[in-house]
């Protein structure tokens, strides 16, 4: 806490009116300049400055290692995927041959290979060392430098692959994607246990009316559309001066492309009655492949089956009404049931794996039990 000398203000520091507790215009703010908040934080940060410094050999060293620990997570999202793994990791702040004149894939690829040989899983005196032979404009902390913010948070996004290398380009699908992995790398629930959380991430979305060219273009380079969806976007902050000392930042790579992986290929659905079941996600709920189909069966003299619509899995994503014919024995049992049964709900099951598109265009006849289920279940 701060007071006027005495000798420019009458009276000693307890008679000032904002330590004699009265509530005048005047008790706060003109003897003491932290009103009624502790001085605490005031000289804690006035003792961390006398004892750091301010100076290059103080706070600044400590900044200046946070700006290279944040250059260096910037490289590791740079080049940290290639084209087999089964996830794109990709920075939003665009690596230097990507904004050259001229630029190709292959001078981008070209780079991030460069990043990957002089940087990723080097310690730092590794590429300070393997530098000294190089020439000024070819040295790896030329391009360190060069690489992510000139802030300590690195903002990134992912994207997935299709088991044969396909890039995902929907954006709807890269949001359902990058929303587990922050889900399993953040504290979003009183259940989550911190200590359980290997790293941690937090998120932000760019909003098409906010970020416009910059977002679109951001969708551009993670191989998706660039549709009116807004995009979900990582954040990375650098909160220690000292994680590349010890390899830390490559056992926290490791961790992150072990959630990427098992996020793409395996893991519980995040709609609660697929639970149970252990619902694929990625990959599997984008996948056509062929599957069991329950059809909702509706009509009197002329039968209808229904599918079931469920549009987080692209092999269900579809609204379809078909007419179909049923042998006479298996018509009548069916009136006679839903006769006797006014309120009961039938539908038709076939347990033979089949694509709904070829049952479509190939209008096959096959073999289905016909079900009468109680409205309540």
């Amino acid at each position: 806490m701060l007071s006027r000398r005495s000798d420019e203000v009458p009276g000693d520091l307890d008679q000032s009116l904002y330590f004699r507790g009265e509530t005048t215009a005047t008790s706060i703010g003109v003897f003491g300049i932290e009103g009624s908040k502790p001085g605490a934080s005031v000289m804690s940060t006035w003792f961390s400055n006398a004892c750091i410094g301010l100076g290059p050999d103080g706070y600044g060293k400590l900044l200046g290692e946070v700006t290279f620990t944040c250059s260096r997570l910037s490289a590791e999202w740079a080049a940290m995927s290639t084209s087999q793994d089964a996830f794109v990791v990709m920075p939003l702040n665009e690596l230097p041959s990507e904004t050259e004149p001229g630029s190709t894939t292959e001078t981008v690829e070209a780079e991030r290979q460069k990043i990957r040989d002089r940087i990723l899983h080097k310690t730092n005196a590794e590429i300070v060392n393997e530098d000294e032979n190089r020439p000024q404009d070819d040295k790896a902390l030329v391009l360190l430098r060069a690489l992510g913010s000139d802030l300590n948070i690195n903002a990134f996004s992912t994207n997935w692959r299709y088991a044969d290398g396909t890039l995902n380009t929907e954006v709807e699908e890269a949001n359902y994607f990058n929303l587990r992995v922050i889900q399993r790398l953040s504290v979003d629930s009183p259940e989550d246990d911190p200590t359980e959380i290997p790293f941690y991430l937090t998120s932000t979305t760019f909003q098409l009316h906010e970020y416009g060219e910059c977002a679109q273009h951001f969708k551009t380079r993670l191989g998706l559309y660039a549709d009116q969806e807004d995009l979900v976007v990582m954040r990375n902050v650098v909160m220690s001066p000292w994680p590349t000392d010890g390899n830390f930042i490559a056992r926290l790579i490791e961790e992150f492309k072990k959630v990427l992986n098992e996020e793409v290929q395996v893991g519980l659905s995040i709609f609660p009655s697929y639970r149970a079941d252990g619902c694929k996600v990625s990959r599997e709920r984008n996948s056509v492949s062929p599957t069991t189909y329950e059809f909702l069966l509706q009509g009197q003299d002329k039968l209808f089956i229904i599918h079931f619509p469920m549009f987080h899995l692209e092999k269900h994503r579809h609204q379809l009404i078909i007419e179909i014919g049923v042998s006479t024995d298996a018509l009548k049992k069916y009136k006679e049931a839903k006769k006797a049964n006014p309120t009961a709900i039938f539908t038709i099951e076939r347990n033979v794996e089949l694509a709904l598109a070829t049952l479509v265009a190939e209008k096959e006849t096959f073999d289905a039990n016909i079900l009468m289920k109680s409205p309540e279940k």
